[in-house]
């Protein structure tokens, strides 16, 4: 059976995921079990795979964890925040889970335990809260250096990878590209083509060749305009 990637709504704009395989379903940042177990009646979660602490990421842990005694990863800095966690996990590390390599990159910025699950096999990052279609995530506990150098980091992966990121805020963060790119027209394209979207839309997975052409963030030169990026954008 080839892995293949779910995308599930949940509450007012988040995404939680489900990589189904041949052993079981891996979750990513359940806010909620019920689209979980609806999606899913006959199915196992082997395990959940946690970006941050963040209640609407970790939400469904215990519950999932109660009905399946799944097992639960994330950073080792946030495993006093992570509700019923297993396995800390640490940057660069890999795994293998359900026959799927994973490989940790350390995010700090929107949380000071962030951290994104790459899968080179499947050609795809499961980014969380630290960057979004056209934006990225509030600095909670870290600061703007902190998530520029995350950004980089991302940024390294190969162009061609799916960012599937938790919120659908893409609608927005293109508002606010165009306000900061008034010129930019691959920019304009874009904010053009989602605004037209029948509603409700789903936006994801961005591709991060794309991301780095649009985003503001990947955009930004440096820390100091990677900073006045997010404050304009707080305020915006």
């Amino acid at each position: 059976m080839t892995p293949t990637i779910h995308v599930l709504p949940a509450l007012q704009d988040n995404y939680i995921f489900a990589i189904r395989t041949q052993s079981g379903l891996l979750v990513v940042d359940p806010a909620e079990a019920a689209p979980i177990l609806r999606a899913f009646p006959e199915e196992p979660v082997s395990a959940v795979l946690n970006t941050h602490h963040h209640w609407d990421h970790v939400g469904a842990n215990l519950e999932l964890q109660k009905h399946f005694g799944c097992a639960i990863y994330a950073h080792k800095k946030d495993a006093h925040r992570i509700p019923g966690i297993t396995h800390s996990v640490e940057e660069n590390q890999h795994l293998n889970l359900n026959g799927i390599d994973f490989e940790i990159l350390f995010t700090p910025g929107h949380t000071s335990g962030h951290i994104l699950w790459f899968a080179p096999q499947l050609n795809t990052l499961f980014a969380g809260d630290t960057v979004f279609r056209a934006g990225c995530g509030r600095l909670f506990e870290g600061s703007a250096e902190d998530m520029f150098q995350s950004f980089q980091k991302i940024g390294s992966l190969p162009d061609s990878t799916l960012i599937y990121c938790a919120h659908e805020y893409t609608l927005s963060n293109l508002r606010f590209a165009a306000s900061c790119f008034p010129d930019h027209q691959d920019i304009r394209t874009e904010l053009n083509r989602v605004s037209n979207l029948p509603k409700p839309h789903r936006t994801i997975p961005a591709l991060l060749a794309q991301e780095k052409q649009l985003n503001p963030f990947f955009l930004a030169r440096d820390a100091q305009e990677f900073a006045r990026f997010r404050e304009n954008k707080d305020r915006f």
